[in-house]
């Protein structure tokens, strides 16, 4: 059954100019059409990079899609983002799994979703195709930024597969060269391990651009803190955004050790994240997201063209040179076919204290964006 409450539906607009790499190209947009997905609520990340998108004028966000567990839960800390930013994207609920949403559902757990002025529907699917349809019919672009597991895009793609046609895609997904912790090997990442089958959906997909990705190589190793973090805490005092970013940061940091699903903040673990006081936790999402815009993120990070194959284990294997797919013909004879790389991805950091620094100035004050 389908479920829709609709309000006031603003929509943000700029002239800003943006350079977004997608493919083998940069493009020039008056503004940067996006659909996020999102397992906001479990990890901190996903609530960063949301209010690096809200904040940044260049985004014109125009769906946020929630994944995983208890997406009406997800969709409640959405749409408290949303308020605070004053911005009214469609949300869309994702499929239903178990009663968990994480952590940070404290903070939004008395949201009344009905009360939202914007669109809150359960038909996710039909809510993606049809705001990347919209502007393909005006031979325009949506960007896709995926920070969860994709099981909503997965969808979507199955049952709309022209989408990998009509859209850029981001990711914050994989692992290629490092893992966590920037451990010298690759691991299975959690976003490719919670689902792999959706995974390599995403990954398989026949886009016209090439995912644009950020693994663990670079995500893994993304945190804000000393000064770059004061501009963000000075921010707080009388911007409601980073207020909101901040105190959804303050509920993870509280609830987290009381959480028993939550394995980076079990008891005893070494690495206990920092006050919210003092600095952020591992930002992963954040660098997916600040590459959706392009430069200057994409120029301080070294960006490797690739094919990436999922494998059933959850690990993301890099291949330059694709192994050619062979489809039997006769008994006797196929026809080969080698695809192209499927992804740009960045796997090393040119400079990462200024990605950081760029970061925290737009996530601080828009206006630096």
């Amino acid at each position: 059954m389908t479920t829709m409450w609709r309000g006031a539906f603003l929509v943000m607009g700029t002239t800003l100019l943006a350079a977004t790499v997608f493919g083998d190209k940069i493009a020039r947009e008056s503004s940067v059409p996006v659909v996020v997905m999102t397992d906001i609520g479990q990890y901190s990340d996903d609530a960063w990079a949301l209010g690096y998108i809200l904040s940044d004028p260049v985004f014109d966000v125009r769906a946020i899609v929630t994944s995983t567990n208890d997406t009406t839960g997800r969709a409640k800390i959405v749409a408290k983002l949303c308020d605070a930013a004053g911005q009214y994207p469609a949300i869309g609920i994702g499929r239903w799994e178990r009663d968990y949403v994480g952590p940070q559902y404290a903070w939004a757990r008395d949201y009344d979703l009905s009360k939202y002025p914007g669109v809150v529907t359960t038909d996710y699917v039909n809510l993606i195709a049809n705001t990347i349809q919209e502007y393909a019919n005006k031979n325009e672009k949506v960007t896709i930024l995926e920070i969860g597991p994709p099981l909503s895009l997965a969808e979507a793609l199955v049952t709309h597969p022209q989408l990998a046609h009509e859209a850029h895609i981001v990711v914050m997904s994989g692992s290629i060269f490092k893992g966590y912790g920037d451990i010298p090997f690759a691991v299975p990442e959690f976003n490719v391990r919670y689902s792999v089958q959706a995974s390599q959906v995403m990954y398989g997909a026949e886009w016209a651009d090439k995912i644009l990705c950020a693994p663990l190589d670079t995500a893994g190793t993304m945190q804000i803190h000393g000064d770059d973090y004061q501009l963000i805490v000075e921010a707080s005092k009388s911007d409601p955004l980073a207020r909101a970013i901040l105190d959804v940061y303050t509920a993870w940091f509280e609830n987290c050790p009381l959480d028993p699903f939550n394995l980076y903040c079990l008891e005893g673990n070494a690495d206990m994240p920092p006050h919210p006081q003092q600095a952020s936790a591992i930002l992963f999402d954040l660098v997916a997201a600040c590459l959706a815009k392009g430069e200057p993120y994409t120029a301080l990070v070294g960006l490797q063209p690739m094919h990436i194959v999922v494998t059933p284990e959850g690990l993301t294997l890099p291949s330059d040179s694709p192994t050619p797919t062979c489809t039997p013909t006769t008994t006797t004879t196929s026809q080969c076919t080698t695809h192209p790389g499927n992804a740009i991805v960045a796997t090393s950091w040119l400079n990462q204290a200024s990605f950081t620094h760029h970061a925290a100035l737009c996530l601080s004050n828009h206006h630096l964006c």
